[in-house]
């Protein structure tokens, strides 16, 4: 009865000892996804902008308040998809009262509606799949309303970030550019990659309604087990071009306008939005920890306390039962 409780025993315990490194390095990481749930209200702001300001009748210098929830629609994700809605209202802040999103006001400068679905563990935007836990919605993505098919990153990098470029999507220009890879620093006692986008003269609308060049240079630190960004900055930089629409070939609508400054200046996430994001890292990470280290070791140690018992109760039946025949 011993010597077959410890054959069992030393079977379960090989099985845990051969399943501990499939579970580390196979198991666990598709385990690890974005979460469906987010809820987090980020500032970020920025002094010394140029800002077309129609009352004024020129460029004036001004200061600006950026205001952005981001929300996780748990009703339409599902266990690979995640969906989640951005509000980003930037605003003047010229008396330092940080007015966040307005309505029917003059101190807005613009507001932005995004909606994203997006792959739970690569954080690439999703299209033709799936989306709500019964499988049954589509995965729908739009701007300010208007269905907009998103390519690349979104609001996070992929969990376990590599260090190499990726595809990030830009809401002014409605589309993905590329965002490299510049090296390894510091943030918020975090080990962070840095990563810059360099959009030049894209096509875009300012306020929705004049045609405009739009070009940016994005510059993102993320923390790479989690694909949290840690602290972001992006240096504006959009010009009219007094032309119809946005179209190659558009006829000239207003000559005055054409090359005039609409919105220049550089804006960054505040400290407290880098507190912010820092510590749903360090959640992140606890919980990776815990599925890519904890479990794997648990398995190992108990592997090797079962097969080692097993082998004890085992030698010693084998034993006694061969003192039995002298």
């Amino acid at each position: 009865m011993k010597r077959s409780l410890g054959l069992v025993l030393f079977g379960l315990g090989v099985l845990l000892l051969v399943m501990a490194p499939v579970v580390r390095f196979a198991v666990a990481p598709a385990l690890v996804r974005a979460p469906l749930d987010i809820n987090v209200t980020l500032k970020a702001g920025g002094t010394g902008f140029q800002y077309l300001d129609a009352k004024a009748g020129g460029v004036v210098p001004i200061t600006v308040d950026i205001t952005r929830h981001l929300r996780g629609d748990v009703a339409a994700g599902n266990h690979d998809v995640a969906v989640y809605d951005e509000t980003l209202c930037l605003t003047r802040d010229d008396d330092n009262q940080h007015p966040g999103c307005l309505r029917d006001d003059d101190r807005i400068v613009a507001n932005y509606q995004d909606r994203i679905a997006f792959d739970r563990v690569s954080g690439y935007a999703v299209t033709g799949r799936k989306c709500g836990e019964s499988g049954a919605q589509e995965c729908k993505a739009s701007v300010d309303g208007e269905p907009v098919a998103h390519r690349g990153l979104g609001y996070k990098f992929p969990m376990f970030t590599g260090k190499t470029d990726y595809q990030y999507f830009d809401t002014v220009s409605k589309h993905a550019w590329p965002i490299e890879f510049k090296g390894v620093e510091k943030r918020e006692g975090l080990e962070v990659y840095k990563f810059v986008q360099t959009i030049t003269d894209a096509p875009a609308m300012t306020s929705g309604i004049f045609p405009s060049l739009y070009s940016n240079v994005r510059t993102l630190w993320v923390e790479p087990r989690t694909g949290v960004i840690i602290h972001g900055q992006e240096q504006i930089d959009q010009r009219l071009t007094g032309l119809a629409t946005t179209e190659p070939g558009s006829d000239m609508r207003d000559p005055a306008l054409a090359g005039k400054t609409a919105l220049k200046g550089t804006l960054a996430f505040t400290q407290a939005a880098d507190r912010l994001q820092a510590g749903l890292a360090r959640d992140g990470i606890k919980s990776i920890t815990g599925i890519t280290m904890i479990v794997p070791l648990a398995a190992l140690l108990l592997g090797i306390i079962l097969a080692g018992f097993g082998i004890f109760l085992a030698r010693g039946a084998d034993e006694r039962r061969a003192r039995a025949r002298l």
